[in-house]
């Protein structure tokens, strides 16, 4: 009877191993394969890029205020000129003619004025014809300083120092009153316009300040600072200008060049940082991570954010350091999912 007993434990032994045995061969099979990272504390940093392009200080469109014949032009383009320097000049034929004849007219004007002062300071002038032979005077003052202006404009000065830009016409051309001739830039401080989207402009303050890189030469960087934010939007594309000056620009740096403005700043929210693709969403938009447990298998916990960074987001409710969060490999598992962690 004894011997019965003994073959009876001895087989329920091996029975219960075997289905141990079978449900491990089991969860095996059904292990999900994933990537995993180990949480760390961090303080957020926020990094947002937009591309624009370099400006110059100023542009200057510069032309005659009346039309003639274009009869030199003393400039050529990237040439630096100063405040008050010959650019171009027009035929002065005409215009001296006009010149001379007024003043003839204003010479016989003054003559006949300074007669007729002395006959009105007499009496012996009535006060009507005084007033007409002075009238004639002032007009005759009045057309010799219009036609010596004709004259001045025949030549065209830089009204201030700067680098000439562009050169419009050439010698021969008979240019319309205000037709550009050449233009001016100012390269003494150069700056970056950027095009801010209406969803981060309310991000972008005054004195704001962003790292410039040429798309052309990304080897270069320079330091900018916003000094112009613009509160009307582009109609149609929706977006913001802001203006940054350049700080430390060289002759690298030339108006019209793409470039990138990086602004990064600290925000101040602390917490785990998980990256944004380890993020899943519920049906009801909560928000939760994939974590796994000690036993070895997939666990839903949820979480909040509180900001976001340029490698991830910033968790502050939920996790804690130390935690092993699922990054690769969300879609394939559910809660208590046997998982198999990956070699990063």
């Amino acid at each position: 009877m004894r011997h019965h007993v003994l073959i009876i434990t001895t087989a329920a032994a091996l029975c219960l191993a075997a289905c141990h045995h079978k449900a491990d061969q089991l969860a095996t099979s059904n292990a999900v394969t994933v990537k995993t990272i180990a949480v760390e504390a961090n303080t957020a940093e926020s990094s947002r890029e937009y591309v624009g392009t370099i400006e110059e200080d100023f542009r200057t469109s510069l032309g005659f205020e009346t039309a003639g014949r274009l009869v030199a032009v003393h400039v050529r383009e990237g040439q630096t000129v100063t405040t008050g320097q010959l650019l171009a000049e027009t035929d002065t034929a005409a215009a001296a003619s006009t010149y001379r004849a007024a003043r003839a007219t204003l010479a016989r004007a003054e003559d006949g004025y300074r007669r007729s002062k002395q006959v009105y300071d007499s009496g012996s002038l009535p006060e009507v014809k005084w007033v007409e032979i002075k009238s004639q005077y002032e007009q005759a003052q009045a057309m010799a300083d219009i036609a010596r202006r004709a004259l001045d404009n025949c030549r065209l000065t830089a009204p201030c120092s700067g680098v000439i830009g562009s050169r419009l016409v050439e010698p021969g051309t008979m240019v319309a009153p205000g037709q550009p001739v050449v233009t001016i830039v100012g390269l003494g401080q150069l700056h970056a316009r950027l095009n801010i989207p209406e969803v981060d402009i309310n991000k972008i303050a005054l004195g704001d300040r962003a790292t410039i890189t040429l798309l052309a030469d990304g080897l270069r960087s320079y330091q900018g600072r916003v000094e112009e934010r613009s509160v009307e939007a582009d109609l149609l594309a929706h977006t913001y200008r802001v203006r940054l000056a350049i700080a430390g620009a060289d002759k690298a740096l030339l108006p019209g060049m793409v470039c990138r403005a990086n602004f990064a700043s600290h925000t101040g929210a602390t917490g785990c940082e998980v990256p944004r693709r380890a993020i899943q969403i519920d049906p009801d938009g909560s928000r939760f991570v994939w974590i796994v447990t000690d036993s070895g298998t997939a666990a839903r916990r949820y979480i909040r954010l509180s900001d976001m960074t340029a490698t991830g987001v910033i968790v502050d409710s939920g996790l804690v350091v130390g935690d092993r969060v699922v990054t690769d490999g969300t879609l394939k598992i559910g809660d208590n999912t046997p998982l198999i962690i990956a070699e990063q």
